[in-house]
């Protein structure tokens, strides 16, 4: 399935509530009319890598954003160009 990002410009350096989908920041995320994928050491995957959960987002580059979770723990993310193509989530 194709999917294209629907969520609105955000103001880079501003702290946005974001609620990690219920599949995790490794299947969809949506973010400043952006999709975004998560960059971090491999074996490494913080718990919403594959779950859902509640923190903060922020714009930190153009092309990088920050994920906070609710633990605390911090995930780089980087933005993605187009549509993406993803089967659903199980």
């Amino acid at each position: 399935m194709r999917w294209w990002p629907i969520s609105g410009q955000i103001e880079s350096g501003v702290v946005y509530q974001f609620d990690v989908p219920h599949c995790g920041l490794d299947w969809v995320v949506d973010f400043d009319g952006s999709f975004w994928e998560p960059n971090y050491p491999p074996g490494r995957e913080p718990s919403c890598a594959s779950n859902g959960g509640r923190g903060t987002m922020t714009l930190i580059e153009p092309d990088r954003a920050r994920y906070v979770a609710s633990d605390d723990s911090q995930i780089t993310l980087v933005r993605v160009d187009g549509p993406i193509v993803r089967n659903g989530c199980f």
